[in-house]
């Protein structure tokens, strides 16, 4: 069958479901917005709930308005749903592009969309707020989506956030390679200024082949919004003990810890537990 896309894909943009498109490949974010004016009207829960699974579409939801009236027959993204749907757009642009037609993707088994978790930024009065991360598979960058000030939970789909240079740019496809990101944020919200926050991504897509690498990126999480790039701050490439394939970066006090794999093939039973093997 073929899927309808939701801004900001082109209108008439479609892609042919191969079997595969499940929500459960990427989890679910609850969004706690910071400030006011952002919940949803008459919502006695001050978040809304967001998922998203491998076609890379977000389904942006009221809480407290969710129910399975009609799940396996009614399109959420459509009107009449009952009001629990507050949205639904495009945070992952499959293959990086904005417009689709199901001949471009997905017309067979290929590894895309969302893989991982998401991260949600609050911040602080001060620009930027409420601020989604994401770094689909087969998308060509990490991408940022802003909630609008105009209240209701909605996320803006225009590209006014800025996008980073996706992980790994040196792959030949110019797409982040399967299995995409799952983006952490880092902050000192204790006075600490917006521009003090950094993005993280873990680069785990060299994982396995007879060359396994693992990299770990740094970025400014608020771009340059002269460039509308994010900045670069660091990287890292490491060579093993390796981390697993959907590893999500863990930040506390200052430094960077991801799960590794065991050293090696003799490690035996209990020797490689709690082994730290590098500081960042």
């Amino acid at each position: 069958m073929n899927l309808n896309l939701p801004a900001p894909y082109t209108s008439g943009s479609q892609i042919k479901s191969p079997g595969d498109m499940d929500l459960a490949s990427g989890g679910v974010t609850l969004a706690r917005p910071a400030g006011s004016g952002f919940l949803p009207s008459n919502d006695q829960y001050p978040f809304v709930v967001l998922a998203g699974g491998k076609e890379g579409v977000f389904y942006d939801l009221n809480p407290s308005t969710m129910n399975n009236s009609g799940a396996d027959t009614v399109d959420p993204c459509s009107t009449g749903t009952g009001g629990q749907t507050v949205q639904c757009f495009g945070a992952i642009q499959l293959l990086g592009k904005s417009t689709l037609t199901p001949s471009d993707c997905c017309s067979g088994a290929i590894d895309y969309g969302k893989r991982g978790s998401t991260a949600f930024w609050g911040g602080n009065s001060t620009f930027p707020e409420n601020v989604l991360y994401v770094a689909g598979s087969q998308d060509s960058e990490v991408r940022a989506w802003q909630m609008t000030g105009s209240g209701g939970g909605v996320f803006t789909t225009s590209t006014m956030f800025g996008h980073a240079p996706a992980p790994n740019p040196n792959r030949s496809s110019g797409l982040i390679s399967y299995p995409g990101s799952s983006p952490v944020i880092s902050w000192n919200s204790n006075g600490g200024s917006p521009r003090d926050a950094i993005l993280w991504i873990l680069d785990t897509s060299g994982i396995p082949s007879t060359n396994p690498i693992a990299k770990l990126y740094a970025y400014g999480a608020v771009p340059n919004l002269a460039g509308g790039q994010f900045t670069s701050l660091w990287s890292d490439t490491t060579s093993g003990p390796l981390p697993t394939k959907f590893m999500v970066p863990t930040v506390v006090s200052g430094y960077v810890y991801v799960g590794g794999q065991k050293p090696s093939a003799t490690c035996s039973a209990g020797s490689c537990i709690g082994r730290v093997v590098s500081w960042h």
